[in-house]
């Protein structure tokens, strides 16, 4: 299983979870259509659903185009409510399948097994996702929350937001280059670095065998010393999710 990152953060986001046999599993849609098919090789019928978090711009801003295409987008009644912002019509609503917190996603997703689980956002119903896969195990899915109060257990690979680092924020608000109504919405909607770390440590055991960093802040976060900061706690290695990165994500090392 390979994971392909497109391109994470503020701007845009978008992932591809590729299976030895080219199936791919889409999360976010987040960018342009064509740069997805750039992304996957251009293998848009291999395509097997795309997973959505939440109705946010940077995650669903592109969402029309990947309905025109007929791929099947799974998200939950509070993001699929809101989507005609974005110029969804009822004919492509059609493409749209609802999907619920704790329940299993009914699809024909080749091999993939998927379920959502909610999270802490500043947005209508927002979810993350429990991936699980034969090649990979289970995969982890949490970006824009500040909290999750699942935990899990044989989760091999996380991919998880680790949005900003409080002290930084702190030095940016007291030298003006952010302001409060910003400092309160990152603390109540975006992942810290200290509640990633410590999300991690509570959720890690023999399985796990990757961490990657997504959706970090340009301006509030090091994601270099971030990933050195939870590579050094967990003794797991760990990546800072940037356009072009591609992970094997393998049940074994080897």
């Amino acid at each position: 299983m390979e994971l392909r990152v497109i391109a994470t953060g503020s701007k845009g986001n978008a992932y591809a979870l590729i299976s030895e046999d080219g199936s791919i599993l889409l999360l976010e849609c987040g960018v342009p259509l064509l740069k997805v098919k750039e992304a996957i090789d251009w293998q848009i019928g291999k395509v097997v659903g795309v997973l959505l978090t939440h109705i946010h711009g940077d995650h669903a801003g592109y969402i029309r185009e990947f309905l025109r295409a007929r791929l099947r987008v799974y998200t939950s009644q509070g993001t699929a409510e809101e989507l005609d912002r974005y110029g969804v019509t009822p004919t492509e609503r059609q493409m749209v399948r609802i999907c619920n917190s704790g329940s299993e996603i009914i699809g024909d997703l080749k091999g993939f097994r998927v379920i959502p689980f909610s999270v802490e956002h500043d947005a209508p119903d927002p979810l993350g996702f429990l991936i699980h896969h034969g090649e990979s195990g289970k995969v982890l899915f949490a970006t824009d929350t500040y909290f999750i109060r699942n935990r899990f257990k044989g989760v091999g690979h996380m991919l998880i937001e680790c949005n900003y680092q409080p002290s930084i924020v702190a030095d940016n608000f007291f030298s003006g280059r952010l302001n409060s109504a910003m400092w309160r919405r990152l603390e109540t909607s975006h992942m810290s670095y200290d509640n990633c770390l410590k999300f991690v440590k509570a959720n890690q055991d023999k399985d796990l065998r990757n961490i990657v960093l997504l959706h970090w802040s340009e301006g509030n976060s090091n994601p270099d010393s971030m990933r050195q900061g939870i590579e050094e706690a967990t003794a797991i290695p760990t990546s800072v999710a940037r356009a072009g990165l591609k992970i094997q994500l393998n049940k074994t090392p080897f």
